[in-house]
């Protein structure tokens, strides 16, 4: 909860992984290359999740734009897992044993995140073209997980309004859903403020 918090009103969208690297490495002692090694790929398997469900929903997407397309983003599923597969093997070989379970985490995260989305777009009474306004959600989180602006605002509700524009759907629409998801994510990402007065001492997980 402090990370997202940090992560929130940090410039930079990163301020709660900087945060999370530093307790960990000041409370167990860990080797600092690992610390970052673990927070990289964090980041790199939330993006791929993103990336992977934006190519799911892109094959059900009815516009003329993916009409002739649709078969690159088949490819781009198997080869973004076949990628990352192998770059952990490569750089992160010591969080290998453990890569389909931190995959299927990190596909849950991201599959609560559409699911809110879908809410979303449901309470604003949306009942048609719902795949194409889930689908630029899923770019606008991938451009907001950049550490372009602070929490990743601006950033989403821009990528919003241009992929409306592109998919020839409602521009204030798309900004709407932008804006609530913000809020929703602002407020509870808020309620974090209440760890950084008040510390948890973190334990060793036991299986």
């Amino acid at each position: 909860m402090l990370g997202m918090f940090y992560n929130l009103f940090l410039p930079g969208g990163i301020g709660g992984d900087a945060y999370k690297g530093y307790v960990i490495r000041k409370k167990f002692q860990v080797n600092t290359k690992k610390v970052v090694s673990v927070l990289v790929l964090d980041r790199l398997s939330g993006l791929l999740l993103l990336f992977l469900y934006a190519c799911i929903l892109a094959l059900f997407v009815q516009n003329e734009l993916f009409r002739n397309t649709k078969w690159l983003f088949g490819i781009a599923i198997v080869f973004s897992l076949l990628i990352f597969w192998l770059m952990n093997k490569r750089f992160f070989s010591g969080m290998l044993p453990i890569f389909w379970k931190s995959f299927s985490y990190s596909a849950f995260v991201q599959l609560t995140q559409l699911c809110s989305a879908f809410f979303i777009l449901k309470s604003l009474g949306i009942a048609v073209d719902i795949t194409a306004y889930l689908f630029i959600f899923l770019v606008s989180s991938i451009v907001s997980v950049l550490p372009l602006t602070i929490g990743g605002i601006g950033s989403r509700e821009v990528t919003f309004y241009y992929g409306a524009t592109l998919l020839a759907l409602d521009q204030n629409t798309s900004v709407g859903v932008s804006m609530v998801f913000f809020l929703i994510t602002a407020i509870v990402s808020l309620l974090g403020i209440f760890y950084h007065f008040k510390k948890v001492d973190l334990q060793v997980a036991t299986e």
